[in-house]
């Protein structure tokens, strides 16, 4: 089905016949990003505690170091703090100036960066996407984002990243499509970068309220989720308002493109909504007939819903 215009609550995957005898036999793995769970945290100061950021990467997802108002001292020492022993680190988020080569030379253990731009389909991203792959090559794994369209995730894709984050407003702080009048319906543009040949992992960033959109994102295309607001609600985030990196709070803009929410209700640990999210991916994916994420999408039937199909699925 064309899902131009579509996102997460205007559709339903169809059922197909189950081959699982358990949903706990489900691969939710992605390998191509080394995590045992599809899930990513996102790289904003209201998420990004060390306590979230390690016991994420404990239970197999992977937790990003935010970037804002942070020189690469104040990077290595959080990373530092937030790495465990092997080879389970966390990630680091980045901007067009960190010197990664300094990075890496005081502690080799940093291999995983985030290119965290607002607008990543830029002459700027793409320059320096391309200038640290060609000098460092392997010993940096870059992620580049953010991007909404097929031409984005293919600039970034030409300019060497070793795979693209997916989303230009879709995040529940996130303001952009107010503000500037831009943007992409995040399962139309998840399914756009995937539909195209892009051979790196994508990401989706932003959106997710569910494990039912996190099985409709992994459907359209994505190999894994970054999540904000769903972490920010963990007792690990230790936030009492939940918000983005382009919000008055953090860069005080004269147009800020996020707002601030406070955090509501009772906070449960990281633990116990990773867990949540992972049993809700795992039926997902024995609902479509399938094992793992990589035969989740193969299998994928798309249903576009009417305003009475929401409301009876309670998507309305």
């Amino acid at each position: 089905m064309n899902l131009e215009g579509l996102t997460f609550d205007d559709v339903l995957l169809r059922p197909q016949k189950g081959v699982l005898e358990s949903r706990s036999h489900a691969d939710i793995s992605v390998p191509s990003l080394n995590l045992y769970l599809p899930f990513i945290s996102a790289p904003m100061p209201s998420v990004a505690s060390r306590e979230l950021i390690r016991n994420l990467s404990n239970m197999g997802g992977r937790g990003v170091i935010h970037r804002m108002h942070r020189s690469e001292d104040d990077l290595i020492n959080e990373f530092e703090a937030g790495t465990n022993i092997g080879d389970v680190n966390p990630w680091v988020a980045i901007g067009l100036d960190h010197n990664v080569e300094y990075m890496i030379e005081r502690q080799p253990q940093m291999r995983y960066f985030v290119l965290d731009i607002a607008h990543a389909h830029s002459e700027a991203a793409m320059e320096r996407v391309n200038n640290l792959k060609s000098r460092l090559k392997d010993k940096i794994f870059l992620i580049a984002g953010n991007v909404a369209t097929w031409k984005g995730a293919a600039a970034l894709e030409s300019a060497g990243a070793d795979a693209i984050k997916v989303g230009i407003g879709p995040g529940s702080v996130c303001t952009t499509r107010q503000v500037t009048g831009f943007g992409v319906p995040q399962l139309e543009a998840i399914d756009a970068v995937a539909s195209v040949g892009i051979q790196i992992p994508i990401i989706a960033d932003g959106g997710i309220r569910n494990s039912g959109d996190i099985v409709k994102a992994l459907a359209a295309g994505a190999d894994a989720v970054m999540i904000g607001s769903l972490f920010a609600r963990s007792i690990e985030a230790g936030t009492t308002s939940h918000y983005g990196c382009a919000s008055k709070q953090v860069n005080g803009h004269h147009a800020p493109e996020g707002i601030e929410q406070k955090i509501e209700g009772d906070r449960e640990p990281l633990e116990a909504i990773v867990k949540r999210l992972a049993w809700g991916i795992r039926s997902g994916v024995s609902y479509g007939g399938a094992t793992s994420l990589t035969e989740l999408r193969e299998n994928a039937e798309w249903i576009r819903l009417t305003d009475a199909g929401r409301r009876e699925s309670k998507l309305a």
